[in-house]
């Protein structure tokens, strides 16, 4: 995982438009009135922390529905309402819903940023393939990477001993390098 995971570079000190990738929220379970996110929560988190702290003026949440079955939940109205509760003013997020992939959310992300430089935020695992989709698309942007899987490396006994989160990681770099070798033989990178 730590040599999957790609690491925050210098990034300026703001940006017009804030980029969230969606793959967050949590569609097993719905009870009304709550989110609920998976691990990736870190993406809309971080986002809702840049524009407090002034570095983003606008967040693009890019994102519709990624399942293959049910197309009903689309991520992106979810996440709007989520940040409008944590203090976001509507004015100041922009919904993309229609992508179901990285790719699309690269090709219909473009349409709105333009020639503008972005911050792309994103899971480290998932930074890799974002970027080669936007760079295909043209679009300028400064990568943004949370989310880390990758634990510092020392030498402890729970690291010999067999562990679910290491099985849950490969499942994770499995398909990560799977999608990006699919992309790239479609021409999506």
């Amino acid at each position: 995982m730590r040599s999957w995971e790609t690491y925050p570079t210098k990034i300026a000190s703001q940006y017009r438009f804030g980029v969230v990738l969606t793959g967050m929220v949590n569609q097993q379970v719905k009870v009304k009135g709550q989110f609920h996110f998976n691990e990736s929560v870190d993406r809309i988190t971080e986002a809702c922390r840049l524009f407090q702290n002034g570095v983003i003026q606008t967040i693009i949440i890019t994102g519709g529905s990624g399942t293959l079955g049910e197309n009903e939940l689309r991520e992106s109205p979810v996440l709007k309402t989520f940040l409008s509760q944590m203090g976001i003013p509507d004015s100041a997020i922009i919904i993309e819903n229609q992508s179901r992939n990285t790719y699309e959310n690269a090709k219909l992300t473009k349409p709105i940023v333009g020639n503008e430089r972005i911050l792309m935020i994103t899971s480290a695992f998932h930074q890799r393939r974002a970027s080669a989709c936007f760079l295909k698309q043209q679009i300028q942007f400064d990568p943004y990477p949370v989310d880390f899987r990758s634990e510092r490396v020392r030498l402890t006994w729970d690291q010999l001993t067999p562990s679910v989160m290491a099985i849950k990681g490969w499942d994770i770099i499995f398909k990560e390098m799977l999608g990006y070798v699919a992309y790239w033989i479609v021409d999506y990178l």
